[in-house]
């Protein structure tokens, strides 16, 4: 007589792995949550700061009148933008000009209400300003320094406070990050689409705040430099650049010498050109932080 089998039990099913895409997105979706939260923070318990209601007035005459002349110390985009959750007509800013400041009178419905609705708006530039810096350190480094980066960005305070107030620092900041960033797209790989981006992305940073002017200048020149991986020693024999520079054939012959993972060839005509490998050149890295740094012109005190 054969004795019964008995039933094993049946091991519960293994979780499911998370999709490698789904990882992908989980800290730097996590992060930019945190730094929303923080953000909402800061507008639910501060109160308006001196030149907010200023900056918002100005933006509901850009908007309603087609105007904007009485405080015109700054350029109308940020404003615009702060001010287009606030078109309606109940919503209402009255100022009292005085000889050598002004007073704000009248706030309606409310001041709460109103300042939620317009920096709510510069918490979306903040937003864009950290998915833009987490891609360019992706794209120029690597997934785990792009997270450190929005990391360091999602805890930072000044950049906490700029985006949660309407004023026109974050905007400027935004569009000079922006900026540094297309340009060092088109150094690397020119062509019409990255001309018409870096072109418009300029014009918004002048529009953005005045002080991005020396940005503005500074990016131009740095258009006009010869080229991402070249230096030229020599202008006058360089004057044809690019195709006479590093590409015309010497008669004398050429000498390479290796630095580490630089290699240079010195050239018969006097024109010295490095030949860099890697993701990102070296002249783009420079002028992403030169570029970077510049975020730091309009950042003042909140």
């Amino acid at each position: 007589m054969t004795r019964p089998q008995i039933a094993q039990p049946i091991p519960p099913p293994a979780p499911k792995a998370l999709p490698a895409a789904r990882l992908r997105w989980l800290v730097p979706s996590l992060l930019a949550l945190l730094y929303v939260m923080q953000c909402a923070w800061f507008i639910r318990t501060q109160s308006l700061t001196y030149d907010e209601p200023v900056h918002i007035a100005e933006g509901l005459n850009a908007w309603r009148y087609g105007r904007f002349e009485q405080y015109n110390d700054h350029p109308p985009l940020a404003r615009l933008w702060c001010a287009l959750p606030l078109i309606g007509p109940k919503w209402q800013v009255e100022i009292q000009q005085l000889p050598d400041s002004f007073r704000v009178t009248r706030i309606a419905p409310d001041p709460v209400s109103l300042a939620w609705r317009a920096r709510a708006m510069n918490v979306l530039l903040g937003l864009a300003l950290a998915g833009l810096v987490w891609w360019a350190a992706d794209r120029l480094f690597s997934r785990t320094a792009a997270n450190f980066a929005l990391a360091l960005f999602a805890f930072s305070p000044s950049l906490i406070a700029h985006f949660s107030i309407a004023a026109t620092d974050g905007a400027a900041t935004l569009f000079i990050f922006a900026t540094a960033w297309s340009l060092v797209r088109w150094r690397r790989e020119p062509s019409w689409q990255k001309t018409l981006g870096l072109g418009l992305l300029l014009g918004l940073m002048l529009l953005a705040k005045f002080s991005t002017a020396p940005m503005f200048v500074l990016a131009l020149l740095w258009v006009l430099l010869p080229g991402a991986d070249r230096v030229i020693s020599s202008p006058l024999k360089c004057f044809d650049w690019p195709g006479h520079c590093c590409e015309k054939k010497s008669t004398r012959p050429t000498r390479t010498v290796d630095h580490g993972a630089v290699s240079r060839a010195l050239h018969g005509d006097g024109a010295f050109c490095p030949l860099q490998p890697g993701r990102a050149p070296r002249v783009a890295r420079i002028s992403l932080c030169f570029l970077v740094c510049g975020g730091g012109v309009g950042m003042g005190p909140p």
